[in-house]
């Protein structure tokens, strides 16, 4: 007997507590976080293929395998992703409990009206008191992930010139 339906994602959701307890299971601090990726993903393969039918076996059943393996690349994904904006973080890092004099080198420049230095201070401190990540801030700013990046690490060095120099 073959399988003659045509599988969509709609048909498989009621996987999702499995793909949570995969990414739960591979240590993931944010499992809904990975399934929801996961889901872009079917979302994405059944878009370009007009169905998901790639991950279905010729009896109908779903290749389950093949979801904990999309899970597991996810759930990698998001923890590498996690490092890298600790390591950022932790390398940019730049408050006033770290260096006091950036509280009066930031209100130096606005009497100074260097406005794009007090822009990309602003910018800087905006990245450094919150939890965005350079995705967010690229997209709050509608730049690049790389022009972010270059942005932050310019505006760090441009900040420890000036606190130097004082």
């Amino acid at each position: 007997m073959s399988y003659l339906c045509i599988m969509k994602v709609k048909d498989i959701t009621y996987l999702h507590p499995f793909i949570v307890k995969v990414a739960r299971g591979f240590g993931s601090d944010y499992p809904e976080d990975v399934a929801q990726n996961v889901w872009i993903k079917l979302l994405e393969m059944e878009e370009k293929e007009g169905n998901i039918d790639r991950i279905v076996y010729e009896d109908g059943t779903i290749n389950t395998f093949y979801i904990f393996k999309m899970t597991r690349t996810a759930t990698v994904d998001e923890m590498r992703m996690e490092k890298r904006h600790a390591e950022i973080r932790d390398s940019l890092i730049l408050n006033e409990d770290y260096d006091p004099r950036l509280k009066e080198v930031y209100e130096a420049f606005k009497i100074l009206d260097a406005q794009d230095l007090v822009n990309d201070i602003g910018f800087f401190r905006d990245w450094a008191e919150t939890d965005a990540t350079e995705r967010g801030l690229a997209k709050k700013y509608g730049v690049s992930r790389h022009k972010i990046r270059t942005k932050l690490l310019l505006t760090k060095k441009k900040i420890l010139d000036i606190v130097n120099q004082g």
